[in-house]
């Protein structure tokens, strides 16, 4: 079983609908896809369609290296990239977790902890 496959159970464990989707022009292959409600920052009350991208397939000792979010109306983080897919455009953001993720206990390396504390540290930083 392959990363992505991996980090859409665990998201479906925390209760969201992940999809999987081979996403054309996106050098690291399939994502998985699912409805995001922001709670912090900005776009706080609104929800997105959010993208999780590896850049190395050995999640969870490697965790996800990009976040993908459509038809985002403005950042302030640099995109390392746009792409359409399904209608929509698509800014991807280079912003691993290893500035915390290294330090975590093996057990504490999971979809609920980059959830909880990466992608809301992402959404602020958005």
């Amino acid at each position: 079983m392959g990363a992505v496959d991996v980090v859409e159970r665990e998201l479906r464990d925390l209760d969201y609908r992940p999809e999987v989707v081979d996403f054309p022009g996106f050098n690291f292959g399939r994502v998985v896809i699912f409805d995001y409600s922001v709670t912090t920052g900005r776009y706080r009350g609104r929800t997105f369609r959010v993208g999780i991208g590896f850049q190395e397939e050995g999640y969870p000792e490697y965790p996800p290296h990009f976040v993908l979010v459509a038809d985002l109306p403005h950042a302030h983080l640099t995109k390392h990239s746009t792409h359409q897919l399904d209608g929509q455009v698509w800014s991807v953001f280079s912003v691993p977790p290893g500035d915390f993720w290294d330090k975590l206990a093996s057990a504490d390396k999971n979809l609920k902890t980059y959830v909880r504390r990466h992608l809301m540290r992402v959404w602020r930083e958005l």
